[in-house]
């Protein structure tokens, strides 16, 4: 099945992020959090969002997987046709593709190929050998542009291509670890709402939601709504 929100490998992004909150605004997320944030805790958040910021642009602005998808099937639909035509397949007049390859052949010097290093010989194909070797590459040609369309559906494959969420859900893993490590509360109920209409968000939401209030807006998810966001840290802490 293909995985749609996939990006490719890479993005243009220029600049690095700014992101600060002043103490007013600390002031404003702890009361909310209910609990003091230490200077060190303040700051490891802060570096923790910085990288959030840095890795979540190219995410975000990288160009789509399937725009390369389609490429790579025009690609395959180009060459399988050359292919056909290659082996004459289609031809009202045999003769006439007998007589063609013959006068390709004869207006056709060689096509030097090297290796990897200066070292390597240099190798020739002989005017004999044109639509057999042009026949063997394209064969070759079909299979690496299958298997990359392969590698592009994979849904278990994010390593070499960016998937909206992966920078964010990074980020609140990042977080967890630094209240948790400060001996602050950073458990999440799932269950808020499902008993009674007193039921308060978990203190972490809060915090998180009061943090998130000071980026960019493109930057944010999950917000405003508290149960969705307590929802989508659940399934971010689980993978």
């Amino acid at each position: 099945m293909a995985n749609y929100s996939s990006k490719m490998p890479f993005a243009s992004v220029s600049g690095k992020p700014q992101f600060t909150i002043d103490d007013e605004d600390w002031q404003r997320i702890e009361a909310t959090y209910g609990s003091s944030l230490p200077s060190d805790v303040r700051q490891a958040v802060t570096e923790a969002t910085l990288e959030y910021l840095e890795s979540e642009r190219p995410e975000r602005t990288a160009p789509a997987a399937q725009e390369a998808k389609k490429i790579i099937e025009a690609c395959r639909r180009d060459a399988l046709q050359f292919q056909r035509t290659l082996r004459g397949r289609g031809l009202k007049v045999p003769a006439a593709g007998l007589f063609a390859s013959h006068l390709i052949k004869k207006n056709f010097h060689f096509l030097r190929i090297r290796g990897g290093s200066e070292r390597d010989e240099a190798h020739f194909i002989e005017q004999t050998e044109l639509f057999e070797t042009l026949d063997g590459i394209l064969m070759s040609f079909d299979f690496a542009c299958v298997e990359a369309i392969r590698e592009l559906e994979d849904p278990d494959d994010e390593l070499s291509s960016f998937v909206i969420g992966n920078a964010w859900n990074r980020w609140v893993r990042r977080l967890t670890e630094i209240v948790r490590d400060a001996g602050l509360d950073w458990k999440v109920r799932q269950d808020v709402g499902n008993k009674s209409r007193n039921d308060t968000h978990s203190s972490f939401v809060i915090l998180l939601q009061g943090i998130q209030e000071n980026l960019p807006s493109e930057s944010q998810r999950h917000a405003p709504a508290l149960s969705a966001l307590a929802s989508a840290i659940g399934k971010a802490r689980r993978q």
